[in-house]
């Protein structure tokens, strides 16, 4: 006897190839992870952030999707897709990660699933909802879709890049105008002074959420070249 859940898609993986080849499916789309996405939940991860900063960035980054065309969900909506923002510590490089996280169902869950329902099937008793519900197991995927990096407000000339630079002018100096070598390495040592001092300096939000910023822009670049509004 054949089942019609397994006889479907068979008959679909059949017909891809034809609808590519009409442009029903546009070729590279149907293999996006954004494809097919409509809603989505924001969430920002800042331990280190105020609650008016993990707001801010909240609702910055709600009002940027919402705008691109994606229904913006909210936590009373339950749904398992979400826009994860993980903004960590603190200090002069902060990292940062955009991702897009979703349920899905593993195929040994299917698998066992399919067992359970093929089991069932034989017994004559209404099938219920609870009944799939409680043999349904979703699990969190791994991000679909990631972008990371890092939220720095001074890219400062490291130590080492510092006293490279006057080490040969020092020597220099020292065949030609020894006298004026201390002044030299005063001057070395004040830049080593500073750029170690800016090495310590917390990011700023603005900072924080501008690349922030960045990363969803990118986000939605993705999103939008995978979802063509219809014309």
């Amino acid at each position: 006897m054949c089942q019609m859940g397994s006889f479907l898609p068979a008959i679909i993986r059949l017909a891809m190839p034809l609808l590519l080849v009409c442009g029903l499916i546009p070729a590279g789309v149907q293999d996006s992870p954004l494809n097919g996405l409509t809603d989505v939940r924001v969430a920002v991860d800042w331990p280190a952030g105020s609650d008016a900063e993990r707001g801010a960035v909240q609702t910055g980054v709600e009002l940027k999707l919402r705008q691109a065309g994606l229904h913006v969900l909210t936590a009373a909506d339950h749904r398992h897709t979400r826009l994860l923002i993980r903004i960590g510590g603190i200090g002069a490089a902060i990292p940062l990660v955009v991702e897009l996280d979703e349920t899905t169902y593993l195929e040994r869950d299917t698998n066992s699933f399919n067992t359970w329902m093929d089991a069932r099937i034989k017994d004559t008793s209404p099938l219920t909802s609870s009944e799939i519900k409680r043999h349904t197991v979703r699990s969190w995927a791994a991000a679909t879709w990631l972008m990371f990096g890092v939220a720095q407000d001074v890219q400062a000339e490291s130590v080492q890049s510092i006293i490279a630079r006057y080490k040969a002018e020092i020597q220099n100096w020292q065949l030609t105008t020894p006298a004026a070598v201390p002044v030299k390495e005063h001057m070395m040592d004040l830049e080593v002074q500073a750029a170690t001092a800016n090495a310590k300096c917390n990011t700023s939000y603005v900072t924080v959420r501008d690349t922030i910023n960045s990363f969803v822009d990118a986000f939605i670049n993705d999103w939008v070249a995978t979802n063509p509004k219809p014309r």
